[in-house]
């Protein structure tokens, strides 16, 4: 069975696959708008979905993949371009653009 964020993984998989240099961007919100917007710059390791360890995130939104009550969240990791690997959640106040080749 596929749900939505299944579909979702899939399709950003096809669009960004490993090896991909991207620029990712995220922004954190609050009441009042926008706080922060950053920029990650960096090549596509890996797309997955992995557990919260948020106790209160225990059967969310039926559509989102959940094991073992644990809610589970996209997250992207992206190697910089100083090598280290980072780890994103993607979200819907994410973004992902890819880089034009040298």
């Amino acid at each position: 069975m596929t749900n939505v964020a299944d579909g979702m993984i899939a399709k950003l998989k096809r669009q960004f696959p490993e090896g991909t240099p991207v620029r990712a961007q995220q922004e954190s919100r609050t009441g009042r708008g926008v706080f922060v917007t950053s920029e990650i710059f960096g090549t596509v390791v890996a797309w997955r979905h992995e557990p919260t360890g948020a106790w209160y995130a225990q059967n969310g939104d039926p559509n989102t993949p959940n094991a073992g009550g644990k809610l589970q969240l996209l997250r992207l990791s992206l190697r910089k371009l100083d090598g280290e690997i980072t780890d994103l959640v993607f979200d819907g106040l994410s973004g992902i653009a890819k880089l034009e080749s040298q």
